[in-house]
């Protein structure tokens, strides 16, 4: 190990799948403590599997990870995170009627006896922790009673609770509001000054140039471009994910609006003390953004539209048929589908397979009882891998 070793590297990274190549010589590198490298590229391009190298959950076909100049082998997340890596996902991992001194120290909570656990040095404990990263949130806070963005960063003072060197923030910011990811950078920038790099993935080209310093590009496996942010236009970003030169991607000033009737008409709808006399209208072919800050009542709206929240007034209309509080099963006969802010807690059944759960939103609207279809769930299935899906 020399004095000018990164502190962290991937080269040279293979992986496949059966017949599926996920990366091909894949390459990233920390240089050094407190550092924040953003990790970009299309969905499908290998970022979440070369991330589960660097975690020990995958081991690689091919290539090298060393840490400070030395070759290392993980044989499981253990060693990962013997090693001092940390993973933040969109998805908490947090347990909800537990508080947050007993999340940030779970498995490691202090004792004075073989059966009688310190609280007193819990408490303390976590404090000076919540101290140190800026954080205004009391040890004895139930999670559940958290925002999305304070949850985040619970997850992201246990993880450094645990002597953290380097912090991997997979997607951990794609379902919050702009203001709750403010609040999450803020942490992220305190724990450079404590000397943990940050790895960063986001869709988000904001959040990208607002944190990282450097960024690495992958496409179809492999390690397109290493460059610093400062000074490196969005449209150098964007070619270097798509293959396409900059001069040859269609641009918003460049599209035309959609024309023809609304299909889908939001006419002063009222839900609880969250939404007020909301109007919104979706022409055929309309890519339309809903965006607002937190508790704006943006995912109440949308929960409404899908009958999951009932509305106090207005209506809700597609295609001139009114689906005002009609119920979710009228939504979904209509065409309506819903991506929840929180998949994994209202979006997906998990354990159940990927088939059933296709299945279920499918036949939803078709029966009041719903009979397993084998041969059914193998073609929805099929027909998403058609479309594009792949697992």
């Amino acid at each position: 190990m020399t004095g000018t070793a990164p502190l962290f590297e991937l080269s040279g990274v293979h992986k496949s799948f059966g017949g599926v190549r996920a990366l091909r010589g894949a390459s990233l590198t920390l240089g050094a403590p407190g550092d924040v490298h953003a990790l970009l590229g299309s969905n499908g391009c290998g970022k979440s599997t070369l991330l589960a190298v660097a975690t020990g959950r995958l081991r690689p076909d091919r290539g090298e990870l060393r840490i400070e100049g030395r070759p290392v082998v993980f044989g499981g997340p253990w060693d990962a995170i013997r090693y001092g890596i940390a993973t933040v996902t969109q998805e908490t991992t947090l347990a909800p009627d537990l508080t947050v001194a007993e999340n940030i120290l779970m498995g490691r909570l202090p004792r004075t006896g073989p059966r009688r656990i310190d609280w007193k040095a819990a408490r303390a404990s976590v404090a000076t922790l919540l101290g140190e990263l800026e954080l205004d949130l009391s040890p004895d806070a139930v999670v559940r009673k958290l925002r999305p963005d304070q949850q985040q960063m619970v997850e992201i003072a246990r993880a450094l609770s645990a002597r953290a060197r380097i912090l991997i923030l997979d997607e951990a910011t794609s379902a919050l509001t702009d203001d709750e990811v403010s609040a999450v950078f803020s942490m992220v920038r305190a724990t450079r000054r404590l000397g943990t790099a940050t790895v960063f993935v986001s869709h988000r080209m904001d959040e990208i140039y607002e944190l990282a310093e450097q960024v690495t590009i992958l496409r179809d496996g492999q390690t397109i471009s290493c460059r610093p942010v400062p000074g490196t236009p969005r449209s150098a970003l964007v070619a270097d994910m798509t293959g396409l030169p900059p001069a040859g991607r269609e641009t918003a000033a460049g599209r035309t609006a959609p024309e023809g009737e609304p299909r889908l008409v939001i006419a002063g709808l009222s839900v609880g003390d969250e939404v007020a006399g909301a109007h919104l209208t979706v022409r055929p072919g309309e890519i339309v953004g809903l965006t607002g800050l937190s508790r704006s009542g943006a995912h109440r709206l949308l929960e409404a539209v899908y009958g999951a929240a009932r509305a106090d007034a207005g209506t809700v209309t597609l295609d001139g048929a009114d689906l005002t509080n009609r119920g979710i099963k009228a939504a979904i006969a209509a065409g309506i589908g819903l991506v929840p802010a929180d998949r994994k807690q209202h979006g997906l059944l998990l354990h159940m397979s990927i088939a059933h759960n296709l299945a279920m939103a499918a036949t939803s609207a078709k029966a009041r009882w719903r009979r397993p279809d084998p041969g059914g769930e193998r073609d929805l299935v099929g027909r998403a891998r058609d479309a594009g899906w792949r697992r």
